[in-house]
């Protein structure tokens, strides 16, 4: 069902030209810390992305940017709960995103972005103390996000940013490249 939103939304984005899209290819590390049971549950996975997405302009410094991101993790990412050890893999990220954009007009940005968020993950067990590893589990989720960033125009073209942002208990760093079509 997602999946036929984000096709629908961009298909719709615009009907005149192609000069408003932007593509980009970013690498997100995400990390996770909880507290479950009086023992701390830290995480780390590592994943790159791909996004499209559509500007409209509102006035000489402020846009409003919809778009989509599509991601997989990099390798097995760990965690650990007490002497219990998880591997972590991350099948798949889809996200729909809405920035608002603001042009400081010396060729830096700054935005915010709410974004909603459906991840599938695997996650395996190991128990040191008991030598057996438990089978794998699918989980999917989906959840809202919210996060903040600068950018810096290189050119026209080409920029490139950075983002922090928070969704659940995870902790989001991102950095990436953009290129306007």
């Amino acid at each position: 069902m997602l999946r036929k939103i984000l096709i629908v939304i961009l298909l719709g984005a615009s009907n005149a030209s192609y000069s408003d899209y932007i593509g980009g290819i970013s690498y997100l590390n995400l990390v996770g810390e909880n507290r479950t049971e009086g023992q701390d549950v830290r995480g780390r996975i590592d994943a790159i992305s791909a996004s499209l997405n559509y500007e409209f302009t509102v006035s000489e410094r402020l846009s409003i940017v919809p778009g989509v991101q599509i991601g997989t993790g990099l390798k097995v990412g760990n965690a650990n709960h007490g002497s219990a050890n998880f591997d972590v893999t991350l099948d798949q990220l889809l996200a729909l995103t809405l920035r608002g954009e603001y042009d400081f007009k010396n060729r830096a940005y700054m935005f915010l972005e709410p974004t909603y968020v459906q991840v599938e993950y695997q996650a395996s067990i190991f128990i040191p103390d008991e030598g057996r590893e438990f089978t794998s589990k699918t989980i999917d989720e989906t959840t809202l996000s919210i996060s903040a960033g600068f950018g810096y125009d290189f050119s026209k073209k080409v920029s490139s940013e950075v983002m922090l942002g928070v969704f659940d208990k995870i902790k989001l760093f991102q950095l990436g490249i953009r290129y306007k079509f």
